[in-house]
């Protein structure tokens, strides 16, 4: 079992020079170590007042625990665009370097420490951002890992990262916030009316698996110090619990590359209830339907008692058509979601021939 107290390296200074240009930044911390810290209610329970001359990432609002941390990390990765279209400008306020979605590159005006990053496309894991290009791995957590491999970290250390959401749905389906949010660090995290996406905690966990896989091909590590972190996939470490008495930990190895590809149907109350149907599909298509409908009613018919049944076959016709191209749009991306867990098993299995 790995401590802090063991794997402390040279402190990063926060004073360096930050840079857009990424190239510049391959391989320049190259056999130290950093910390990735995630958002979730976990890190109000984990130490991290001896970070503060550690280099660390920070993931989306992290920012909001700046004040109690009593420093900055030394960056911040956000990549979802619901996250930057409703917090982006507050993002690229916050000190050191940001890299953020190139979505949002005409909405946010950046700082000369901000690097838009593009997302690229399927299952992998880039070792080198000279491109200014990484894989989503449906979590920030994975842009970070790509991250700190560029920069050379020979090994990272999760924190925060709790892999356990007490409000749970399909994964990405979009909701609102109801109240306090309960699934990170701060109660206004996502506070009452914002706009976020349920996680896809299956594809994270074979992601996760690729990165460790990726890791371990390189010589290096990850670990997860997560305080009570239901996430298996890395080896566990200790020490970073605020509890007096802290339980120890032992390395567990992941199942991630066993897990069986699940889809589940969406029942016809969520494709009515859906952000991208209730935002755009519904009201055109009502809207488009009544009123070309009515409109040619009046044109071809003379029989008024013609037009209710008429007029009612229309929208009936209308609303049904809605809902079949929601669903074919929805099938689509269920299909190319299982094609990607897929092509992460695979990855896996080839990367763990490597040795």
């Amino acid at each position: 079992m790995v401590s802090i107290d063991q794997t402390v390296t040279t402190a990063f200074s926060s004073s360096e020079p930050s840079m857009q240009n990424l190239a510049e930044l391959a391989g320049r911390y190259q056999g130290r170590q950093c910390f990735i810290l995630g958002n979730g209610p976990s890190l109000n329970k984990t130490r991290l007042d001896n970070l503060k001359n550690e280099f660390t990432i920070g993931l989306n609002r992290i920012y909001l625990k700046f004040p109690d941390m009593g420093y900055a990390t030394s960056a911040i990765c956000c990549v979802n665009d619901h996250v930057l279209r409703q917090f982006g400008k507050e993002i690229v306020q916050q000190p050191g370097l940001k890299l953020l979605s190139s979505k949002a590159a005409a909405s946010i005006e950046p700082d000369s420490s901000t690097v838009f990053m593009q997302s690229a496309a399927g299952i992998g894991f880039n070792t080198d951002l000279s491109n200014h290009t990484w894989y989503t791995g449906a979590t920030v957590t994975y842009c970070a890992l790509q991250f700190a491999y560029h920069l050379g970290f020979s090994e990272v250390v999760l924190l925060g990262v709790d892999h356990n959401f007490a409000s749970s749905g399909r994964p990405h389906l979009e909701s609102a916030a109801k109240g306090p949010d309960i699934n990170h660090f701060d109660p206004s995290y996502f506070g009452k009316n914002v706009i976020w996406q349920f996680p896809d905690l299956v594809e994270s966990e074979l992601n996760f698996a690729v990165a460790r896989e990726v890791f371990r091909v390189g010589g290096r590590n990850i670990y997860d110090g997560t305080v009570g972190g239901k996430l298996m996939v890395f080896p566990k470490i200790g020490g970073f619990s605020t509890e007096a008495s802290e339980p120890p930990l032992t390395p567990t190895e992941s199942e991630a590359m066993d897990i069986p590809i699940v889809v589940g149907k969406r029942p016809l109350a969520e494709f009515l209830l859906n952000g991208r149907l209730r935002k755009f599909l519904v009201p055109f298509g009502v809207a488009a339907f009544a009123i070309g409908s009515f409109w040619l009613l009046l044109q071809i018919v003379s029989d008024d008692r013609l037009l209710p049944l008429l007029l009612a076959l229309f929208l009936m016709f209308g609303g049904l058509s809605v809902v079949a191209v929601n669903v074919a749009l929805d099938k689509v991306t269920e299909m190319t979601r299982q094609r990607r867990l897929k092509d992460g098993q695979t990855l896996i299995q080839i990367l763990k021939l490597i040795r």
